[in-house]
């Protein structure tokens, strides 16, 4: 009788920690105007403005003139550690964002891919390339429009 009883105690024990364990994947941000905070991260430079278009923008904290060699005091140098950095920190969050464009030359909504959905696209572009016998530090060129199908 003992053995039962101490069988399902394990057994609820057990349960209520692969419960405990599993944490819910937060909801999809929702991006809108944004807060008043943000407003100033960046600013817009350069004077000419393509029609449907804004002018391009350079964060708050750059000098004009001044390229960015690090962040983070130094920790981060490459753009490949500040991808780590940003999948690791906020890996459900937004990271590339494609819209559709219909036949009238409207834009609608963005579809938003998080920086871990990037980071597995990144890695299964890298392991096809190894597979086709590439090797690291060899050049790899690619020529396409700027959206999300080059990979």
């Amino acid at each position: 009788m003992y053995f039962y009883l101490a069988t399902i105690v394990i057994g609820v024990v057990v349960a209520y920690l692969i419960i405990l364990k599993k944490s819910p994947k937060p909801p999809r941000i929702k991006l809108g105007p944004r807060p008043a905070k943000y407003a100033k991260q960046s600013r817009e430079v350069g004077t000419e403005k393509k029609p449907g278009e804004g002018l391009p923008r350079r964060g708050s904290g750059v000098p004009d003139g001044e390229l960015v060699s690090s962040l983070r005091g130094g920790k981060i140098t490459t753009l490949y550690e500040a991808f780590q950095f940003a999948r690791n920190n906020f890996g459900n969050y937004p990271c590339l964002g494609t819209r559709a464009v219909d036949a009238g030359g409207s834009r609608g909504h963005y579809r938003w891919k998080t920086y871990m959905e990037v980071a597995n696209k990144r890695t299964h572009l890298g392991s096809g390339l190894t597979r086709l016998g590439l090797k690291p530090h060899d050049t790899v060129g690619i020529y396409s429009k700027n959206r999300e199908g080059i990979y």
